[in-house]
């Protein structure tokens, strides 16, 4: 990403920077340091809902490393998330690498692994694409 890794960093850790960047995303607030409330609008294939939970800051290394966890409720089931993103700095900017792994519970758990993969494929590029656009317009305005 073509901008600082400081301030990049920075806005990872900003609920109203996030929730602009989140696809769905309702609601993100911070209820306490490390720990925000979520509201999200999410659809599977021709299931739709809301889930609402918390994501909980991990290991956080400023500016280089960001461990998080998602814990969600639905009438559709449950979600268990955890992700790490890593910020490598290089010339012009960082490189942004990312792994996680979701868990679902109930009717999602019920849909089957391929339509889970085929929309975590979705929207995984979705949120980067959305990061990036927002991290240079935030750049920009600075």
């Amino acid at each position: 990403m073509a901008c600082a890794r400081e301030p990049a960093f920075a806005l990872l850790l900003d609920p109203e920077f996030l929730a602009r960047c989140i696809p769905g995303c309702e609601e993100l607030s911070e209820l306490e340091p490390g720990r925000l409330n979520l509201r999200l609008r999410a659809a599977l294939g021709p299931i739709q809902g809301h889930f609402s939970g918390q994501v909980l800051l991990g290991e956080v290394v400023e500016p280089e490393l960001l461990q998080l966890r998602v814990e969600g409720d639905s009438p559709l089931g449950r979600l268990s998330a955890h992700a790490r993103l890593r910020l490598e700095e290089r010339p012009g900017g960082f490189r942004l690498d990312y792994e996680g792994e979701a868990q679902l519970a109930g009717m999602l758990a019920s849909l089957g692994a391929p339509i889970l993969e085929a929309q975590a494929r979705q929207r995984v590029p979705q949120l980067f694409e959305s990061l990036a656009a927002e991290l240079a317009r935030e750049a920009g305005q600075r």
